[in-house]
């Protein structure tokens, strides 16, 4: 963290997004690197699910617009969209997903 007399203009703000993370603490302006985490590689098991998870959100978008109706019809209720039912059915095998 670097104290600064002042926040520079907005311009320079601007430019160094992504980089530099102007703010206020305690009535103090202040300038740190910006926040980064380092990336975590995915497990065998976790990738596959992704696999899973990009088709099931693919598919969705190829259905007709009869069947996304009656997944409609079957969200309703669930606190789940249509979308989100249809997703958790294909994934956890689920009878309802027929595509």
């Amino acid at each position: 963290m670097v104290k600064l007399g002042a926040l520079p203009a907005q311009a320079v703000i601007d430019d160094f997004k992504g980089k530099v993370d102007f703010y206020v603490y305690k009535g103090q302006p202040c300038a740190r690197r910006w926040p980064t985490w380092p990336r975590r590689i995915a497990t065998g098991q976790e990738a596959a699910n992704q696999q899973a998870f990009a088709y099931a959100i693919k598919s969705w978008s190829e259905l007709s617009e009869y069947i996304r109706q009656m997944y409609s019809f079957m969200a309703a209720g669930t606190g789940l969209s249509p979308r989100d039912f249809f997703v958790r059915s294909y994934l956890k095998g689920n009878p309802f997903y027929n595509a």
